[in-house]
């Protein structure tokens, strides 16, 4: 049985009057079904049960508010409609204007929202935890969307943003399990914090427009069912990004100079991460546990990177040579520890020689394969190794160029292994050359 506010008798509507007479302008005044809007700006958050069983209409069901029950209503309060567990419709009329902080939060049994074209605030958490709500349509005047507006309405499936909006607020569509058709508008420059998190049904992120330039952290965390992501025209990532998207196996991040810490951690099926800058710095644990990165990405990857994070790599290649570029300039702790198939590792250099300042700790920790380290090309030594000399095993010989065999073997730190420094043979000198020079 649904209820209509148009047929509820007046002795209810003096019930309701009740119920918040400190929001009447003066003791005993009559309500009249005009003052029902009123009573909604108002903040009414009552159970509205005990009032309809009283109107002889017995146990209440659902409640029905249309756009022209709430004619001339132009705002709904903050916390207004919170846990109406009898709510099934909410028809907003172009003269709302305004939808206050968790104003139907709650409301379980909400399944249609229609928002009126006068509406150009949707407040924060205002449709929190609404999870029967299946149909939302936004008014084109909707300018602005708050943190968690539509965070856990588990059972939406489709959206479609006005153009008027310019920025996706914190946790937004966090937890809409069904969510997997989205329209952004143009003017969208910002995804922000958890706003699409653990949106399991979506398999794609198409909907990203190229007028999107910054996507905070944990944007996409626990997308279990996105297959490939393109954010080309992204400057800027946030920590975590993508993280735990298990079924992910490409991604495109063209525009991204730095690869933040966590970006792809688990993300289990990855491959292959698109990216034309020239140069980039892969932060903290960015790669860990992605299992199955292709040799071919890590080679490419590393070519253009400056500094690598700890657990940058951590678990995530089963590539049995690594090469490590001389413009690398530091190689983090357990930066690539844990990956099983490792059995070389090669620090190359260019004509500048090798930038390399420092090796952290546990860098190639329980890689049980690893038999070699080769240094071709260097023109001095590391100053720094971390625990290298402790965590390779006894089956890994370190190889080093036969101009610095001398420095490296008695140098601070490498000296403790010289037994296991050996000189890459191809950089022995000739008789020739050493009699030239």
């Amino acid at each position: 049985m649904a209820i209509d506010f148009r047929f509820i008798k007046k002795e209810t509507i003096r019930g309701i009057a009740e119920a918040v007479k400190n929001y009447l302008t003066r003791d005993g005044e009559d309500i009249s079904i005009a003052n029902v809007p009123t009573l909604i700006e108002n903040n009414f958050n009552k159970d509205l049960r005990n009032i309809v069983e009283a109107d002889g209409r017995g146990p209440m069901q659902y409640v029905f508010l249309e756009e022209t029950q709430l004619k001339g209503v132009t705002k709904i309060g903050a916390h207004a409609l919170k846990g109406w567990s009898y709510l099934k419709t909410l028809g907003l009329p172009n003269s709302v204007t305004d939808i206050g902080y968790g104003a139907c939060s709650g409301a379980t049994t909400l399944e249609t929202v229609r928002i009126g074209n006068g509406v150009t605030n949707i407040g924060e958490q205002a449709f929190y935890g609404c999870s029967d709500l299946k149909n939302l349509t936004i008014g084109r005047d909707v300018s602005i969307i708050g943190e968690s507006a539509f965070k856990g309405c588990s059972a939406l499936e489709s959206v479609v943003l006005p153009g008027r909006v310019t920025y996706i607020g914190d946790y937004i569509f966090s937890g809409c399990t069904n969510l997997s058709n989205i329209t952004l508008g143009t003017m969208i420059k910002t995804i922000g914090k958890k706003a699409f998190e653990n949106c399991k049904s979506l398999t794609d992120t198409n909907f990203i427009t190229s007028s999107i330039t910054d996507i905070g952290e944990y944007a996409f965390y626990k997308c279990e069912n996105l297959l490939s992501a393109d954010t080309r025209n992204a400057t800027s990532l946030g920590k975590g990004v993508f993280a735990n998207c298990t079924s992910l196996e490409s991604v495109n991040i063209n525009e991204c100079s730095e690869i933040p810490p966590f970006a792809f951690i688990d993300c289990t099926s990855l491959a292959e991460v698109y990216t034309e800058k020239e140069q980039c710095n892969i932060g903290e644990a960015a790669f860990k546990d992605c299992e199955h990165l292709s040799s071919s990405f890590v080679r490419d990857i590393l070519l253009k990177t400056l500094n690598i994070g700890n657990y940058a790599f951590s678990n995530a290649t089963d590539a049995d040579i690594i090469n490590i570029p001389g413009t690398v300039a530091t190689i983090g702790g357990y930066a690539f520890s844990d990956n099983q198939n490792l059995a070389s590792i090669l620090f190359s250099s260019d004509k500048e020689g090798s930038k390399l300042e420092s090796i952290g700790s546990h860098a190639f920790a329980n890689c049980s394969q690893l038999s070699s380290i080769i240094f071709l090309g260097s023109t001095s030594v590391p100053q720094y190794l971390g625990n290298l000399k402790d965590e390779i095993t006894s089956i890994c010989r370190i190889h080093v160029p036969y101009s610095l065999y001398d420095e490296w073997i008695t140098a601070p730190n490498w000296c403790d292994i010289a037994d296991r420094i050996g000189i890459i043979q191809s950089t022995i000198p000739t008789e020739e050359e050493e009699t030239d020079v």
